[in-house]
């Protein structure tokens, strides 16, 4: 809030550090008036193409650029703004270094860093603070903290959010993941639940997985499905299922049709109840 206050500020306050002028019309840059060192405060038309320095108001065009900072809505086929944009979005193509509002498109991109809302086909950023709706979703390689709720969801670290997806993939889980599919991928750890048909990550540290078939490399928490499965590492949890496997267990709980224990050299398998203190 107190950004957007600040950018509203300096749109009311005339970019003191340009010239400024309340209309801008464009054909194509350099065929605008005024040229595109000036800053904007209330309408800018472009017919194909146009450029201005800091901009606050309305924002009217084909493909509409700000080379400095954006206050305000735009609305066109492309929006650009190569620095930080306060405010709205509306068009085919949305962009912007760093976002702060509403971005609605078939595509839309900012590339440091979101906090509001990105609803459109495809919604990439890499941290995020908000909500991202769409058909795919990515927070690529840094935190998000909301909601992603797309198709298909990727985040880098999911810092107390949900992904909500056909297809859920996290570098590191600290929420919750809700699918048909959900991953924790390299060597991130979960620390949250994951809700869906198929569940994977390498090392689940005092989280949950339900679903048909869970999978971890290594599990300090709870596993409940049809099939239970820690394939290289230690489990010290409760594996709860029709089908339970552990490669290594101490200080873990089985309870199933079929319980495996690998690491239980004298008695490997045991129907019903199996564990390893």
């Amino acid at each position: 809030m107190k950004k957007l206050l600040a950018a509203l500020l300096l749109g009311v306050t005339g970019f003191c550090f340009a010239e400024t002028t309340p209309l801008m019309v464009s054909f194509i840059t350099p065929l605008q008036e005024p040229i595109p060192d000036y800053d904007v405060t209330g309408l800018r038309l472009s017919l194909i193409y146009g450029e201005c320095n800091d901009f606050a108001g309305l924002d009217i065009g084909f493909v509409n650029r700000t080379l400095g900072d954006f206050a305000g809505v735009s609305i066109s086929a492309g929006n650009i703004a190569d620095n930080k944009l306060y405010g709205i979005q509306l068009g085919a193509v949305n962009y912007a270094q760093t976002f702060y509002g509403l971005q609605l498109s078939a595509l839309n991109l900012a590339n440091e860093e979101f906090e509001g809302v990105q609803l459109g086909g495809v919604n990439c950023t890499k941290n995020m603070a908000g909500i991202q709706l769409g058909g795919i979703s990515v927070a690529d390689d840094g935190k998000a903290s909301g909601l992603q709720w797309s198709a298909i969801n990727y985040v880098g670290t999911m810092d107390i959010g949900l992904q909500l997806g056909a297809i859920n993939c996290a570098k590191e889980l600290d929420g919750l993941q809700i699918g048909a599919w959900n991953m924790v991928v390299d060597e991130g750890k979960a620390r949250g639940l994951q809700l869906g048909a198929i569940n994977y990550t390498r090392t689940m540290e005092g989280g949950v997985q339900i679903g048909a078939i869970n999978c971890a490399k290594n599990l300090s928490g709870v596993q409940a499905g049809c099939l239970n499965v820690v394939y290289d590492g230690k489990t010290s949890g409760l594996q709860l299922g029709v089908i339970n496997y552990s490669r290594m267990m101490n200080g873990g709980l089985q309870i199933g049709l079929l319980n495996f224990i690998a690491n239980n050299e004298a008695v490997p398998f045991l129907p019903l109840i199996n564990g390893n203190f």
